[in-house]
Parts: structure tokens; C-alpha cells; sequence
């Protein structure tokens, strides 16, 4: 019996071996380096759906709302119990007060005022004095002073803003304040010490065929090797590549 039994069992251990030459490679999934190589219309999609549905982007928007008194509020509703235990429905009839109150408005533009309302100077010894004018007159300009208020606000409201410089046609160098929500960076390290790409998104308005004018969303997605540009059309967020422009940005 016990030898019967292990017959059985030598059988079973065998039936369960395979030979090198049974076995089947897995098949590899080929990767790709869109963050330094050349990104593509299905990998920006799927980023920019991924950036819009995340956490950050939600308070980013929440606060940006509540600052221009967008709140929750809103959503308030008066509504009454339905007859014989059914859902309570809203009921127009009855006083549906919503007060507002612009606190975070004020806080935020009480901070800004104590902190840029002045206007700030650059000092520098005599030798530098050309270089001092130089900045004073290209730079920082009362132009720039105002977007830095700007953007200083949208730091507190959405819990970070963005600059970024860049080249213009003449060779100057300029400098555009980008808002929290409109920009996704791709970090090479959990410090935060350096970047690899980031995707900046804003909106045009467009003139389309029938004369009639339609908003549309761009991506410009920046690496290594230079400044992609893409388009979001339609109700279904279709993005649509629209090449490659000079990465002086």
C-alpha cells in the first residue's frame, strides 16, 4: 500500500515537471521615454486626463472658486419630505438664502498688500550702476511689478504659480506668470531639485469655418528635446499633434 502510494506520488511530481525547451517566453511590453524622447498624441491624453482628475488640480480649482466666490454654497438646496415615505424632493416655494462671504478674497489680498504694495528697488554699488538701469529699464518693469502681484496671488490662492521665461522675436528675454492649474511638471527626483518636462496648458479662442468662435485647449509639452505642441478637440477631448516649434522657452 505505502508503495502504491508512492508510486503515485512520483507520477504526480513528474507530470508537474517542464523541460526548458516547453517553456514560453512572456511577452515584453516595449517601453517608452516620452518624458526625453518625442511625446505622442495618446500619452499626452492620457496625462492631461490623469492631471485634471488628481487632488491637486482639485483644490487648485476649489480655491481659485472659492476666491472668486464660487463657493459651495451654490449647491444648496430647500427641499421637503415626498409623500408616503418617498425621496425628498426640491421644493421651489420655500426661502433658500445663500450668503456669502469673501473672506478668502480678503485675507489673500491683505497678504499681497503687505507684501508687495510698496514698490521694491534694486540697489547696487556705483561700479554696477549701468547694470542696475539696465534691469530697471528691460526687466523689472512696472509691467512686471503687476504681474508679479498677479502671480503672487495665484500662489496663495491655488498653492503655487508658475514663471517662466522665454525668448522673443527681437532676442529679449521675457517673462510669462502661468497659473498653478495650467501647468503639470515632471520631477526627476522626490526633492524637486530638478525638472525633466513639464506640460503647460492654456486656451485660445478660434475662429472655425462657419465664422462662429470656439475655445480651444493647447498642450505644449517641454524636455530635452525641444517643445511639442498639441491640440484638444472636440466634445470628446480628441488631442491632435501639431509638430514641433523652437524651444526657446
Amino acid at each position: 500500500m505505502a508503495g502504491k502510494r508512492k508510486g503515485t506520488e512520483e507520477q504526480a511530481v513528474a507530470t508537474n515537471l517542464v523541460t526548458d525547451d516547453q517553456v514560453k517566453p512572456e511577452k515584453t511590453i516595449k517601453l517608452v521615454d516620452y518624458i526625453n524622447d518625442k511625446p505622442t498624441a495618446a500619452f499626452i491624453s492620457s496625462e492631461l486626463a490623469k492631471f485634471r482628475a488628481s487632488a491637486e488640480y482639485k483644490d487648485m480649482t476649489e480655491g481659485l472658486n472659492y476666491y472668486k466666490l464660487k463657493c459651495d454654497i451654490e449647491k444648496k438646496e430647500r427641499k421637503v419630505q415626498g409623500c408616503k415615505g418617498q425621496q425628498a424632493v426640491d421644493d421651489g416655494t420655500l426661502a433658500n438664502t445663500k450668503l456669502k462671504h469673501a473672506f478668502l478674497y480678503k485675507q489673500v489680498r491683505q497678504k499681497i498688500s503687505y507684501l508687495l504694495s510698496k514698490p521694491w528697488s534694486i540697489r547696487m554699488d556705483e561700479k554696477n550702476k549701468k547694470l542696475q538701469e539696465l534691469l530697471e529699464l528691460n526687466y523689472f518693469t512696472p509691467k512686471f511689478r503687476n504681474s508679479l502681484k498677479k502671480s503672487a496671488t495665484d500662489s496663495i490662492v491655488e498653492g503655487k504659480s508658475w514663471i517662466q521665461p522665454y525668448v522673443d522675436t527681437d532676442g529679449r528675454v521675457k517673462f510669462k506668470f502661468v497659473k498653478g492649474c495650467k501647468v503639470k511638471v515632471y520631477w526627476a527626483d522626490d526633492e524637486r531639485e530638478e525638472v525633466k518636462a513639464i506640460m503647460k496648458i492654456y486656451d485660445t479662442i478660434e475662429v472655425g469655418e462657419d465664422g462662429k468662435t470656439y475655445e480651444v485647449t493647447n498642450v505644449e509639452f517641454y524636455n530635452q528635446k525641444g517643445c511639442y505642441v498639441f491640440t484638444v478637440e472636440g466634445s470628446n477631448n480628441k488631442v491632435k499633434e501639431n509638430g514641433k516649434k523652437a524651444n526657446k522657452d
